[in-house]
């Protein structure tokens, strides 16, 4: 907390470790990362932690829209984003959906997929 207190930048992952946030320093910048197809507009938490009254916060989200930089996992298990469990052309439509769609948290198993990845 004492290292966020004094912090200009912070930058991380989209994830529960981000309410850390709540610690920056008025005027500060919270840069959430989104992995590969996870549409930053959907997920908005931390967005909107910047904005509460009093945070004075500047808050930017970055997209990794680039397959090459993202490693899925397939094979791990469901709860951790792996779709192996699943039929073929299950797998195929979830590799192959353009975007996480909106959803209701945490099961849905086109989040989990993209969410894990590294």
């Amino acid at each position: 907390i004492m290292t966020l207190r004094r912090t200009a930048v912070a930058v991380g992952l989209h994830g529960s470790a981000l309410v850390m946030a709540m610690f920056l320093p008025p005027g500060a910048v919270l840069v959430e990362l989104f992995p590969y197809r996870v549409p930053a507009a959907n997920y908005t938490p931390y967005r909107t932690l910047a904005q509460l009254p009093g945070m004075r916060l500047t808050y930017r989200a970055w997209e990794n829209r680039h397959a090459a930089n993202s490693v899925a996992h397939p094979e791990r298990p469901a709860p951790l984003g792996g779709i192996r469990h699943l039929n073929e052309t299950e797998q195929t439509r979830i590799e192959g959906e353009p975007a996480v769609p909106p959803h209701l948290c945490c099961r849905n198993p086109v989040w989990l997929y993209r969410i894990y990845q590294d």
